[in-house]
């Protein structure tokens, strides 16, 4: 299910306040070829009472977890 176009404004407004993006590369050598990985991450901080935001940013996007 596609997230709807409201909800896509609203995380990104979210996430521009309270958010962080994260880029790391992994380069290792496999058999003497470069193995070359890039692996991205959105984190959203909130306090404890706000728990439910953040489980409703991981019901429109179908992925994502939500620590104590």
């Amino acid at each position: 299910m596609r997230p709807k176009i409201k909800d896509l404004i609203w995380l990104a407004g979210l996430i521009d306040g309270e958010g962080s993006f994260c880029i790391s590369f992994s380069d290792r050598k496999y058999k003497g070829r470069s193995n070359l990985r890039i692996y991205g991450s959105v984190t959203v901080k909130l306090h404890e009472s706000s728990a439910w935001i953040l489980k409703d940013v991981r019901q429109i996007l179908g992925v994502g977890r939500v620590y104590k």
